[in-house]
């Protein structure tokens, strides 16, 4: 009677894990030789889950890189925009006002290019523990101390370009603290990659950066043909940084496309996966309650049966 009773227990342990999980228990037992085709499809889904992670990560990434690269390019543009107009018009007190402006403006790319994800600095390439850009005052006072440096608007641009490009220069010395390399690519399908973002040392970042950091320390100093120079050349480095971001943002927005098409692809593979696995391993969720439910009736009628014969002795049968 014990040993029923043992066995009636673990079917129906069996069939209630069949109900809470939906799958058959016992998959060596019950699919035989079509346990090995079970295992291969279980396997195509872990890979497809990982894959699906690694586009989701993909997308985070380069949204987080497109949202940075829009707000620093459309301000600076906007600010571009306003300070030449009054340089135009010889409006000192609305020059002094964008000189304001484009210091606080070079605080907003410093914060967005230093954006992190999942804990990695987007624009600090293969050094992403780091931030992509510090110093921000030793920045600031470098670049002040170009301009009063300078006699002419040529030396200035001279002088920035050794600052900006060299490797010796400041800013790849002591302002981008991102690293050499690239940030790791992400595989969005089999074999094929993409980056999502570009870094701080960029062309197109260095000459938003360069303007920039002209206009805030030139804008407030005294009228002269070197000042307006400066700041009509320092418009010249914030429209061609806007341009070439553009061309970043439509890069990334391609390998976004590429993303967006990998992810549309791992779902539909993940459908047709899912369909031949539960094919094989799935219960019918009714068939499985009603298994269980008779298997439980059967269990207790086993149970008072026993407890009665438990209670009988010879003196009953007198």
């Amino acid at each position: 009677m014990s040993s029923a009773i043992a066995g009636l227990r673990r079917q129906a342990e069996s069939a209630q894990t069949e109900v809470v999980t939906g799958r058959k228990a016992s998959l060596p037992l019950k699919l035989g030789a079509g346990l090995f085709d079970a295992q291969l499809l279980r396997g195509a889904l872990d890979g497809v889950e990982f894959q699906k992670e690694a586009i989701s990560r993909f997308i985070i990434r380069a949204s987080v890189a497109q949202l940075a690269l829009e707000e620093v390019s459309g301000g600076a543009s906007q600010l571009n925009a306003e300070l030449l107009a009054a340089l135009g018009r010889g409006d000192e007190p609305a020059i002094g006002v964008s000189s304001t402006k484009a210091r606080a403006e070079l605080e907003t790319v410093f914060a967005r290019m230093n954006v992190r994800v999942e804990g990695l600095s987007v624009f600090a390439g293969d050094r992403a523990d780091q931030n992509s850009l510090s110093n921000f005052d030793q920045f600031i006072s470098d670049v002040a101390s170009l301009y009063a440096g300078a006699t002419s608007a040529a030396q200035l641009e001279s002088d920035l370009d050794f600052y900006f490009n060299d490797a010796t220069g400041g800013f790849l010395t002591s302002i981008f603290t991102g690293g050499a390399g690239e940030l790791n690519s992400i595989e969005i399908a089999n074999g094929e990659q993409a980056l999502a973002t570009t870094k701080a040392d960029d062309p197109a970042i260095k000459d938003l950066l360069r303007g920039l950091a002209v206009m805030a320390v030139s804008g407030n100093s005294v009228r002269s043909a070197y000042r307006d120079a400066a700041l009509t050349n320092a418009g010249a480095s914030v429209l061609n940084g806007s341009d070439g971001i553009t061309e970043i943002r439509t890069r990334i927005g391609i390998d976004e496309k590429r993303a967006s098409d990998a992810q549309a692809r791992v779902e539909q593979e993940e459908t047709t996966l899912v369909a031949a696995y539960n094919a094989l391993t799935a219960v019918d969720p009714y068939e499985a309650a009603s298994r269980l439910q008779a298997l439980e009736s059967q269990l207790e009628a086993s149970y008072v049966l026993t407890s009665r014969l438990s209670r009988l002795s010879l003196t009953n049968f007198l």
